[in-house]
């Protein structure tokens, strides 16, 4: 019966990881269904896609197979209605769909068949898939399974990777303006001063961004690593309507298209701590819903949006959000880079402590499970947990201590790839979270070892 029991806690972790991500309640998610069109409201709940009614069926396969062995423990041959494992998978996905209600998900009349016929399969024909199972098992040769353990750990890392590969500037219109104080539309105005600013085609390091910023003035350098730079003296803030900088965004834009990075340093003094919109400080946008890039204000901190093929069309779904670096009214040095999805903001020299991280802010998000630090473990332990587990099914002694330290190593080659790529600090945010994960299977495997 524990061993049961490890089974539907296993399962039921990743049905709420799966169907009920984020696991933000709210009732004003429901009141905003209730206000739809009652005809577009049904149309919703038939929308058929052939990617989830397959992945739905698969979700719940294993919710049969369990029904199965619960209800033939003691006796293999006893006879079960056909209508029992509908009852109880219908039963349990009208559950998930109701509490969707109360999520930013969609509810389905769909997502409820196939979750219900998952079930249905899974309780049905268990003797055929775990016959299936007992094959690959015994007559799958080890290097075979070897090969299936090491493709499986290049699709972890190929995963991780995905932010890097959809990070680049590829989505950029050299066309869009150039603008200072304001957007190109003159409706996010920005009360403040801008002294000189720098444009580069590369994302310099803190090393050079602090020699910048120690040396008596703000100039191109040759030992700088970027091949495109260009210097600007920025027109005082007259308030009016910015002019139209086209040629000058025609010029800065494609270099940095090439290298998918930029660093953009300036001189800043701030009117106002509450200015709001984000107010543009420097944008390259056509309006306040197209851009390149942008820096903003938002009261005492900056954001700093850049368009890619992830982040869209306004930049704003991916955007970095120094919170409260802007202390006062004086005058202040900013630096803000960007590559390959890693985005960071310093101030007079020193790194904002908010900064954009490759594998735990974009990863998540991009799969659907938000951005609270419960999805980035979520994350995890949907990649993690079956590799683990194959990991383990391959040794025969010490298994435990080996699949974990597969499991983290495995880790650790994802943050030193990205390391390579993008020259993000390898964080070790990757390796403990396996680790974290790791735990959780050992746990796992000690429930379904033990049949009592």
């Amino acid at each position: 019966m524990r061993r049961l029991t490890g089974y539907l806690v296993l399962f039921l972790t990743f049905l709420v990881i799966f169907t009920l991500s984020p696991l933000v309640f709210s009732v004003e998610h429901f009141r905003e269904f209730l206000q739809i069109e009652m005809v577009k409201r049904i149309q919703d709940l038939f929308v058929f896609k052939s990617y989830d009614v397959f992945g739905n069926v698969l979700l719940f396969i294993p919710f049969g197979l369990w029904l199965r062995s619960v209800f033939t423990q003691k006796n293999p041959n006893r006879s079960v209605s056909f209508w029992l494992p509908v009852i109880i998978g219908l039963s349990l996905s009208l559950m998930v769909e109701l509490a969707q209600l109360f999520l930013i998900r969609s509810t389905s009349v769909v997502d409820l068949i196939s979750n219900t016929s998952g079930t249905v399969l899974g309780f049905h024909f268990s003797n055929q898939i775990f016959r299936l199972i007992h094959w690959i098992r015994s007559c799958m040769p080890r290097f075979l399974r070897i090969i299936v353990t090491l493709t499986m750990a290049l699709v972890i890392i190929l995963i991780f990777l995905l932010p890097v590969h959809y990070s680049n500037f590829s989505k950029w219109n050299p066309d869009y303006p150039l603008v200072f104080y304001n957007e190109a539309s003159g409706d996010r105005p920005w009360d403040g001063e801008i002294n000189d600013c720098i444009f580069l085609n590369h994302a310099l390091d803190v090393v050079q961004i602090q020699r910048i910023y120690n040396s008596d003035s703000w100039e191109l350098e040759d030992s700088l690593p970027a091949t495109f730079g260009i210097a600007l003296t920025v027109p005082p803030n007259t308030g009016e309507r910015p002019p139209h900088t086209g040629s000058l965004g025609q010029i800065i834009a494609p270099p940095m298209m090439e290298t998918s990075q930029m660093t953009l340093l300036l001189s800043l003094r701030t009117e106002r701590l509450d200015q709001s919109g984000p107010a543009r400080i420097v944008t390259q946008s056509m309006d306040p819903t197209r851009r390149n890039w942008t820096l903003g204000q938002m009261g005492t901190s900056l954001v700093f949006r850049v368009r890619t093929p992830i982040s869209g069309r306004n930049g704003s779904k991916f955007q970095l959000i120094a919170f409260n670096c802007l202390p006062d009214t004086e005058w202040h040095h900013v630096v803000a880079t960007y590559n390959r999805g890693v985005s960071k903001i310093y101030i007079d020299g020193a790194i904002v402590p908010s900064n954009m991280n490759l594998s735990r802010d974009y990863l998540p998000v991009m799969f659907g499970m938000g951005r609270h630090a419960f999805a980035w473990l979520a994350f995890c332990f949907v990649l993690f947990i079956p590799f683990f587990f194959l990991l383990y099914v391959q040794i025969r002694r010490i298994r435990t201590p080996i699949a974990m330290g597969g499991l983290i190593l495995v880790a650790f080659g994802i943050e030193l790839v990205i390391f390579f790529l993008t020259s993000q600090p390898v964080s070790g945010v990757v390796p403990l979270s396996a680790f974290i994960i790791g735990l959780i299977g050992v746990g796992f495997i000690g429930l379904l070892r033990n049949p009592k």
